[in-house]
């Protein structure tokens, strides 16, 4: 047996492989109870920023979320937020569950990958020059230990293969945390909260993906596109894992 097999073995017998999902003992990501509830994004309403379907008496078009001006092309996520995919991201950040980092981006690449089977068919996955994920404020980030996004974007950046930036984006201004409120105070408040540091990787003509784990109306990806814009990018489209299905359901405190 190689060295590297004979470490994975006794790291699997100290650390049992876990279900990000339901926490069950499981040699996968998700175990296959928590599997079958995983809801991939097909349908959806909106266009723009790809607010999910609910019912089917939804009229397809712009949603109400879509009435404030939005500065990415298009915005997707991959599944519905809720069940264990819910509970697997509340793991990571707010358990500091780390395991679970390389279940929810094993998820995300899966769905890259079927992406044509998926609404994140619209998205030029192909020919976008730079991935970079939306950043926490730094006091949050030193307090949590990591930016989950950034887990997130970096695997996404290499199976596409292209630069991830992690420090493309900062966040100047430590904003209260959305849930609770209200559209027009979810955009009030990450107004001005942005800002670019061009360093190694420039932005002006690059068409950028921007990662996320959960986005709920898209006001913060919105911000987050638009000081893209702003320093030249040619196009800015967002990424989130997990898309909540209405405008007004809110992630856990502190998200």
């Amino acid at each position: 047996m190689e060295p590297k097999e004979l470490w994975t073995g006794l790291l699997d017998l100290v650390y049992p492989t876990r279900c990000a999902g339901c926490d069950a003992l499981d040699p996968h990501a998700f175990c296959g109870a928590c599997r079958k509830e995983l809801e991939p994004v097909r349908d959806i309403v909106c266009q723009r920023c790809g607010q999910p379907r609910v019912d089917w008496e939804t009229p397809a078009g712009h949603c109400a979320a879509c009435r404030h001006p939005r500065a990415f092309d298009q915005l997707r996520g991959a599944y519905v937020y809720s069940g264990p995919l819910r509970q697997a991201i509340g793991a990571l950040k707010f358990r500091r569950r780390i395991a679970a980092a390389r279940a929810l981006a094993e998820l995300l690449a899966e769905a890259v990958a079927k992406a044509e089977h998926l609404s994140l068919a619209d998205l030029p996955l192909a020919s976008v020059d730079l991935v970079c994920p939306v950043p926490l404020y730094p006091k949050r980030q030193r307090a949590r230990g990591f930016n989950q996004a950034t887990l997130l974007a970096e695997p996404l950046a290499r199976a596409l293969g292209v630069p991830s930036d992690p420090g493309l984006i900062k966040r100047i201004r430590d904003t209260r945390p959305q849930p609770g409120l209200s559209g027009d105070d979810r955009e009030r408040n990450v107004a001005g909260a942005f800002s670019v540091v061009e360093g190694q990787h420039p932005i002006r003509g690059r068409r950028i993906l921007v990662i996320d784990d959960v986005v709920t109306t898209g006001a913060t990806a919105s911000q987050c596109a638009a000081v893209l814009r702003q320093a030249g990018a040619a196009g800015v489209w967002v990424l989130a894992l997990a898309r909540a299905a209405r405008p007004t359901e809110g992630m856990p405190p502190s998200a």
